[in-house]
């Protein structure tokens, strides 16, 4: 099974909330796996939340009193968490896989950011889009 950690993903995100003064119209960029996780987990750590809670596993006690997962997450299940955290709050971030170019494009031109996206896309996997 290949790690998320090394992939590079295409995102659409907005760091602003829909409330606040900057909108939420927002970016294309790549991110590896692992930059998206650790995203998150500085804001899970901010907020004092763990990812099995958001994913709704349960937690179990062991006979030393220590509270665990009844399950660890998967490596997918980390990143799709992740993403829901950093999108909580009204902001924005949709996350596309390497071969999800032509979702990323069409997402990215109803947002009117077309031609950046066509333009990351070709710089960070020129093999991936055609035209």
């Amino acid at each position: 099974m290949i790690s998320t950690d090394d992939t590079l993903y295409y995102v659409l995100c907005s760091h602003a909330s829909n409330s606040s003064q900057g909108g939420s119209k927002p970016k294309v960029r790549c991110y590896l796996g692992r930059e998206i996780k650790g995203y998150a987990a500085g804001e899970l750590q901010r907020c004092g939340e763990r990812l099995e809670d958001l994913a709704g596993i349960e937690w179990m006690e062991d006979e030393d009193g220590n509270v665990t997962p009844a399950r660890n997450l998967t490596d997918d299940e980390i990143l799709k968490w992740s993403a829901e955290k950093l999108s909580d709050d009204g902001r924005m971030w949709s996350i596309f896989a390497p071969n999800e170019t032509a979702e990323f494009v069409e997402d990215a031109t109803w947002y009117g950011l077309g031609d950046e996206a066509r333009a990351l896309v070709e710089l960070c996997n020129p093999k991936t889009l055609r035209k």
